[in-house]
């Protein structure tokens, strides 16, 4: 593993930083912090250079220049088989810098909680930790790029026995320009949304938007797709992802598959579109039965009533809580999934008999599924459409 000896932190997200900079010091790696990082660490005890005794150069613009500096870049991306380079810092006197621990002003919160002032939107954008992060990432043969304080505890880790080697270094780095290709992503989406003066993100104004942002994160990998020999993925929004999702409702039951979940979203939006107790049954993403009755069992068997054969197999969807009753009759079927607002305890139990029935409770289901926009693919096109 390649000695390292300066470390540049310059963090918004001060979560886990005072560890992190204590097992930073524990190894022997010297720190060069920037304004409210710095005052941090030195509240807690922590020595740290800060950046202007490095650059000789105050922090100016109410902050807005910092660490623009060739005395801090040149330090970062300095190539050190380059002997040019080397050459150059040392004339120079800038230190090498090996690891840069950098986060961003959290600029869609800013937006969202801005009211639309957009003096408060543009001094959320962070400009000096985005080249920071850029100019590491670009240089990660030498350079440890560090985005999420969750890599805190594994990075010391790797540290202290010496682990870090050049596939690692990558990794971070994808990182690290995803991180930045999210975050100039969220700016670029206010500007082609901001007209006249005012965000059209703040007034929900939908399809009048120029552009719709969508930055797909993975979250679990699927058995198979559609069919065995498929691939597939799920993905969560990051714009959405303080919602839950029906993956984290799950009570009971097998692996959820692809299929499933199409047919889960499909039988569950219909369900939810009525107010009457009602059910909807759904096989391969097709309705078999749907009716509404007295009680969520009488809509059951109205909608099993509809196509006595094709529902075995299928998913089954109510509005209603499920309760004893209807759980004795549902588990005398064979049936993929079950989903319900919720689950009574006594019907818990009754459904632990069919431990591979898939059961869920989602009383967020129908808000979730009601974003301001559906968006589907077409034949290399996308389809937007308000909800």
């Amino acid at each position: 593993m390649k000695k390292i000896t300066n470390a540049l932190i310059s963090v918004y997200n001060k979560k886990n930083l005072e560890v992190f900079a204590r097992g930073l010091l524990e190894e022997c790696i010297n720190i060069i912090s920037t304004g409210g990082t710095a005052k941090i660490l030195e509240k807690a005890g922590i020595a740290a250079t800060k950046v202007e005794d490095i650059t000789n150069f105050p922090e100016i613009l109410d902050g807005r220049v910092k660490t623009l500096n060739p005395k801090i870049h040149g330090g970062i991306l300095a190539v050190r088989e380059n002997k040019k380079h080397i050459e150059v810092l040392e004339r120079l006197k800038i230190p090498q810098v090996d690891l840069v621990v950098v986060n961003l002003y959290p600029f869609e919160e800013i937006r969202e909680k801005s009211c639309g002032d957009e003096d408060q939107i543009i001094e959320g954008i962070d400009i000096g930790g985005s080249t920071l992060i850029r100019a590491a990432a670009k240089n990660f043969r030498d350079v440890i790029v560090v985005v999420d304080p969750n890599d805190y505890r594994e990075i010391l880790s790797q540290i202290k026995q010496k682990r870090i080697d050049l596939s690692f270094r990558k990794e971070l780095a994808k990182k690290a320009f995803q991180h930045t290709c999210y975050y100039d992503a969220a700016i670029s989406d206010y500007f082609l949304n901001c007209k006249n003066g005012i965000d059209r993100f703040q007034i929900n104004e939908g399809l009048d938007s120029e552009s719709i942002l969508l930055h797909l994160k993975k979250i679990k990998q699927l058995k198979y797709g559609e069919n065995p020999h498929q691939k597939a993925n799920v993905y969560i929004n990051l714009r959405d992802n303080t919602a839950p999702t029906i993956l984290e409702n799950q009570i009971q039951g097998g692996e959820i598959s692809f299929n499933n979940l199409l047919d889960i979203e499909t039988a569950s939006r219909c369900a939810n579109e009525l107010e009457e107790k009602c059910c909807v049954i759904v096989k391969h993403n097709n309705p078999c039965g749907a009716a509404i009755g007295d009680s969520p069992l009488q809509a059951f068997l109205h909608a099993k009533a509809c196509d006595p054969i094709s529902f075995f197999g299928g998913v089954v969807a109510f509005n209603y809580e499920i309760g004893e009753e209807l759980a004795e009759m549902l588990t005398t079927y064979f049936l993929e999934a079950v989903i319900a607002p919720s689950i009574d305890s006594k019907a818990a139990t009754i459904f632990q008999k069919k431990k591979n029935l898939k059961v869920f409770s989602h009383k967020a289901f129908s808000e979730n599924t009601s974003h301001d926009l559906d968006i589907r693919r077409v034949n290399g096109l996308f389809l937007a459409q308000e909800t």
